[in-house]
């Protein structure tokens, strides 16, 4: 038995690539690196690493897990709104990586430093404990320094959501 069914797409408001230039923007503003020294660490054609005596940075998200979800009805449309917890892990390279992550932890406590977040429907939730760790690089070791972070990120999106109020009725004929 074949039944005809349409499922409705829904798309997120903001791309992880959208998240990444969020994250890139507020690393580069807190560690006071040159842009080009903060990259997102998985990247289909990453660029050169830095020298073994430059500080640098990466990040990645590591978990995202929707926490919440509503879907909200009007008259002329239909959203879905959706909150997401995302782990995120601050790796700094180099022999100034234990400092430059007090750096940038220091400056997630400044309230002013969180408006970029809150801009982007972000928001931080906690901060980890920094884990000071050496990274094999090329015969050598480099230091290395990872720094945690739990946030939420609020999205919503209306994408092929028909407003209920928007369908016609069936032309139902009722016989008593």
């Amino acid at each position: 038995m074949s039944e005809d069914f349409t499922f409705i797409p829904v798309t997120s408001s903001q791309s992880e690539i959208q998240v990444q230039n969020v994250l890139h923007t507020l690393l580069v503003g807190l560690s006071g690196l040159d842009k080009t020294l903060v990259r997102p660490a998985y990247q289909p054609k990453p660029p050169k690493t830095p020298d073994l005596d430059v500080t640098w940075c990466a990040f990645d998200i590591s978990d995202d897990t929707e926490d919440a979800a509503q879907m909200i009805q009007g008259v002329d449309q239909a959203q879905i709104h959706t909150e997401d917890v995302l782990s995120v892990r601050i790796t700094v390279y180099g022999p100034g990586s234990r400092d430059l992550c007090k750096q940038i932890k220091r400056g997630l406590h400044v309230p002013d430093n969180l408006v970029w977040l809150r801009r982007h429907h972000m928001a931080l939730v906690s901060i980890g404990t920094i884990v000071r760790l050496a990274e094999e690089h090329g015969g050598t070791w480099l230091a290395r320094s990872d720094l945690p972070l739990t946030l939420r990120i609020g999205t919503a999106a209306t994408d092929g959501i028909i407003p209920i109020y928007s369908l016609q009725p069936p032309n139902v004929e009722i016989k008593d």
